[in-house]
């Protein structure tokens, strides 16, 4: 089975993240089925995983994304990408 890159986040985490329900991740994560108007969130989400595993490993990178974090204001990062602020995050997990 192919490894993804969100593999160390739970379901609820991507759920909350890209505003989506658990089972909508599920189903994702078993068919890859995705409708095209809710793809953006889910591939913010990865691009910033892939950033955060340049230099953390997949516990560090559930971490980072879950934890108090002074860059995005002293909010957890996965509360900001699921306010649609991917940007912040990015530029956050980039410093």
């Amino acid at each position: 089975m192919r490894r993804r890159p969100s593999d160390g986040l739970t379901q609820a985490s991507i759920a909350k993240a890209t505003g989506a329900t658990v089972r909508s991740v599920r189903n994702r994560r078993e068919t890859s089925a995705i409708r095209p108007r809710s793809n953006e969130r889910p591939r913010e989400l990865r691009e910033i995983v892939l950033l955060l595993r340049e230099t953390l490993t997949p516990p560090d990178v559930r971490q980072w994304l879950t934890a108090r974090n002074r860059i995005p204001g002293g909010r957890r990062p996965i509360e900001v990408l699921a306010e649609g602020h991917a940007k912040a995050v990015r530029d956050a997990a980039k410093a």
